[in-house]
């Protein structure tokens, strides 16, 4: 049960930090992550695009981190309470499925590969 509160801490850190990120440089994080299609060149690299909706989704995308944050601080104050285990398993099988989805069915940018590593690598040490 220790190992769980850690990891749920480190996550409730790692969550609130990139909610910050995401939300106040988007720009920013958009550019470094089309560092290595540029370098590489095996995928593309997400279009920048100076359009207003590239600044809608930061909000949402901020609300999700911030809002695991939240779940993952719970779980680590109470974690015998597995409500907030579900939400974040939920949420984690639901990004995954998702950059997987994108990754084969849409454009391949190394953003998706790189989402769905991430994702699976937590989703993998939740399970």
């Amino acid at each position: 049960m220790n190992q769980y509160v850690w990891a749920m801490r480190i996550f409730g850190v790692l969550y609130l930090v990139a909610a910050l990120l995401i939300f106040f440089n988007s720009d920013e994080l958009l550019y470094v992550l089309n560092i290595g299609p540029r370098f590489f060149k095996s995928l593309e690299e997400i279009p920048i695009q100076q359009d207003p909706k590239q600044y809608f989704w930061p909000v949402y995308a901020a609300a999700y981190f911030l809002l695991l944050a939240v779940a993952s601080a719970w779980s680590s104050v109470f974690p015998r309470a597995k409500g907030y285990f579900f939400i974040h398993l939920i949420a984690k099988a639901t990004t995954v499925a998702g950059f997987l989805y994108m990754l084969t069915r849409q454009r391949r940018y190394l953003a998706y590969g790189m989402g769905l590593a991430t994702e699976g690598f937590f989703l993998l040490i939740l399970i």
